[in-house]
């Protein structure tokens, strides 16, 4: 069930111009990614998700089966808490994101394997979480989807 949406665009910092220039805020608060395609850009609302089929992340199998026994974490489920920190900080975009980047790099994660999607097929990759850095970001920015050209991620 997802929560007031009021709620979390006031609680959220974002303009209403800016808003409106990206994927629903309860999508990304309440979306997993192991159930929707945040790579989908008509996936934008949580209307979007409750009328189509689900969309069950192909590696969802051997992640269920892997990640608990040999200590793996999926470096999208990272990304989408780290988008929704970004959404919650009320700094300018970019900044954000670097500040958000430097919090996760800074943190002791006890985790030393990642999911990682490259290559167009998931992998393992072992090491500290500087390793997958740059996937996780560029996934958070990914899920966010800012569609505006002044303000898209990738600028």
């Amino acid at each position: 069930m997802f929560v007031d949406y009021d709620t979390i665009v006031q609680n959220s910092h974002i303009s209403k111009d800016k808003e409106s220039s990206m994927r629903a805020i309860r999508l990304i608060n309440e979306g997993s990614p192991c159930d929707i395609d945040f790579t989908d850009k008509t996936m934008q609302t949580p209307e979007d998700f409750l009328s189509r089929p689900r969309v069950i992340c192909p590696n969802v199998n051997q992640c269920k089966l892997r990640s608990g026994r040999e200590n793996i974490t999926c470096t999208r489920r990272i990304a989408i808490q780290m988008a929704g920190f970004i959404l919650q900080n009320e700094k300018p975009f970019e900044e954000a994101v670097q500040e958000e980047r430097e919090a996760l790099l800074a943190d002791d994660l006890k985790v030393s394997k990642f999911w990682v999607f490259r290559n167009k097929r998931w992998q393992v990759v072992a090491g500290k979480v500087n390793v997958v850095i740059d996937d996780i970001v560029e996934f958070a920015k990914t899920i966010i989807d800012f569609r505006s050209e002044d303000q898209h991620p990738s600028t």
